[in-house]
């Protein structure tokens, strides 16, 4: 697996969980989901994500689980590998694509501008993918982002959880946090963890700020879907988003600020993977993606805290999506195969390699982590808050976000008060959208 620092934290979730490995696991296929037989001919599929990811990568996850059951199609993968291999690359050159995938953050940013989306509404019901088997947060947020066309399906998903180093508890002293925890009591946590030894300095919290922004449990959109315009200086929300998410771990010694990680990466190698940081909330995937960086802490992990206005409620999923193409001449064989990945068979054996299962099924979501190295740790915390609603995103949400984050990077470390980074966000936000409006205009 590449390294954090060369694939950047921005798709670190969608890279973990491509990078896993898959261990074969005989499980009874999902008996809701009714057989519709395979085409017998023989036909072939390829897939692509703009997004990344290797050859190995992809035959681990999805490419032999499809070959094992239908062996009459031939799975080809497109291996992005820079120039003439990106996306408007291969369609340039005539390309045949079947299956377009990538995590819900950028499908729609990638897909729309090259056209190349399919509404699978009629495919779902003519080959009977049982739509209700599926976590329904998963199914909505992404059909309302489409106006009620079904552009893509969840394969695999993943939610925030709370990471925490037992041995920095431990030596502190400090009772070890749990389930259901309110951001308020989780930075009071974070303080008494936050000290000077001898020449280490100990945080108790450090944001991994993008992740905070992607799910963001308060459900706010980053765009307004009415007037398209930036939310940042006017949903109210935002003020408290960043009143107990943004400033609390930014309120340290001086003297500790000027050592503390700015960015995300930072925050894992030098502070949690390093034994600096007591605590980290972030995506559930990271363990099964760095099970050896992980095998050198004694950690465990809990819910990820709520606040205190929404009890029980986690963060919104952060998943990968695969769309049948309108380019493909095989859309029926991309069908059964995007639904094969949603059987209780494949969903069980993502779930005990530590991938987020997306189907709702008790049984399912029992095996989670259990061919991990770290089968005894508190797995069902992944399941022990309600996911957050998803708000509208459209193809805007990511790149205002990632907006929002550089302003809340500078409110954590004191170099802008709050109001003046609203309105300069919004500023910058605002003139971000007038180009990405010119890139997602209807032809």
């Amino acid at each position: 697996m590449k390294t954090l620092r060369q694939i950047g934290i921005g798709c670190l979730s969608f890279m973990l969980v491509l990078s896993a490995c898959s261990k074969p696991e005989e499980t009874p296929p999902n008996a809701r989901q009714e057989e519709v037989p395979a085409p017998a001919e023989k036909v072939e599929l390829v897939f692509y994500t703009e997004g990344g990811g290797s050859q190995e990568a992809f035959d681990q996850q999805f490419g032999n689980v499809l070959r094992k059951k239908f062996p009459n199609y031939t799975i080809k993968y497109i291996e992005q590998h820079g120039p003439g291999t990106y996306l408007k690359d291969l369609l340039a050159a005539g390309t045949q694509i079947d299956v377009y995938y990538h995590s819900v953050g950028y499908f729609l940013t990638t897909a729309l501008p090259n056209a190349i989306q399919y509404d699978m509404s009629e495919l779902i019901k003519t080959h009977k993918v049982d739509l209700n088997s599926i976590e329904p947060v998963t199914i909505e947020g992404f059909r309302n982002d489409a106006d009620g066309k079904i552009l893509a399906l969840p394969i695999v998903t993943d939610s925030m959880v709370t990471y925490y180093n037992k041995d920095l508890f431990d030596k502190f002293g400090v009772k070890y946090p749990s389930n259901g925890m309110t951001w308020d009591s989780f930075n009071e946590m974070a303080k008494k963890l936050s000290r000077m030894e001898g020449d280490t300095q100990y945080f108790g919290y450090l944001p991994m700020m993008q992740y905070l922004f992607y799910t963001n449990p308060l459900s706010i959109p980053a765009v307004d879907r009415s007037t398209l315009k930036p939310t940042i200086n006017t949903d109210r929300r935002w003020e408290l988003f960043f009143d107990k998410l943004v400033s609390p771990p930014g309120n340290v010694d001086p003297a500790a600020k000027k050592v503390m990680p700015r960015t995300a990466i930072k925050v894992l190698e030098e502070g949690f993977f390093q034994g600096r940081q007591g605590m980290m909330v972030y995506v559930s995937a990271l363990i099964s993606g760095w099970q050896d960086k992980f095998d050198k802490l004694n950690f465990d992990i809990v819910s990820p805290p709520a606040f205190s206005e929404q009890p029980g409620v986690g963060t919104q999923p952060y998943g990968v999506y695969m769309g049948v193409t309108n380019m493909s001449k095989n859309k029926g064989a991309a069908m059964e195969a995007i639904k094969h990945l949603l059987s209780e068979e494949v969903q069980t054996t993502y779930a005990r390699n530590g991938r987020l299962p997306v189907l709702r099924s008790e049984k399912v979501r029992s095996n989670l982590g259990q061919d991990t190295k770290f089968k005894d740790i508190n797995w069902q915390a992944v399941f022990a808050s309600k996911l957050a609603n998803v708000p509208f995103k459209g193809p805007y949400a990511t790149s205002i976000e990632n907006v929002y984050m550089k302003y809340a990077t500078a409110v954590m470390f004191g170099e802008k008060d709050r109001n003046t980074a609203f309105r300069e966000a919004e500023e910058e936000a605002t003139k971000l959208m007038e180009t990405l409006k010119a890139t997602f205009a209807k032809p």
